[in-house]
């Protein structure tokens, strides 16, 4: 089952029923805009930041910043990933400054749950 709980054929369009539009914050915060973050875990005091990408799309400039800053802290570990996210198909993942690594599903999770092991160790 799914993490995300919603179905739209039930809930109607996530999109528009759960999204802010974070527009109306345009002003407050010029030149800066109101942006995501994909996947977020914590584990005693430790992050795990995932940044999920299409193929072919890349991370804006200004997100770069935001996640190689959020990835120089000592909590956070941030990825980059690439690939298709219906079927879940990672296909390459990188570190901000890194460069971007051939990755497959297996190797995704491997990679996650030895962050888990360490984060879970850390008390």
């Amino acid at each position: 089952m799914p993490n995300f709980r919603w179905d739209c054929s039930v809930d109607g369009c996530y999109k528009r029923t759960c999204l802010p539009d974070w527009s109306v914050l345009n002003d407050a915060l010029s030149p800066c805009k109101m942006g995501d973050i994909d996947g977020l875990v914590e584990r005693r005091g430790q992050f795990l930041v995932v940044e999920w990408k299409p193929p072919g799309r890349s991370v804006e400039r200004a997100q770069e910043r935001a996640l190689e800053a959020l990835n120089s802290l000592d909590q956070c570990t941030v990825l980059i990933v690439h690939g298709l996210s219906d079927p879940m198909d990672p296909k390459t993942v990188r570190y901000p400054f890194g460069k971007d690594k051939p990755t497959d599903l297996k190797l995704f999770q491997d990679g996650v749950r030895s962050w888990f092991e360490k984060a879970s160790d850390r008390l």
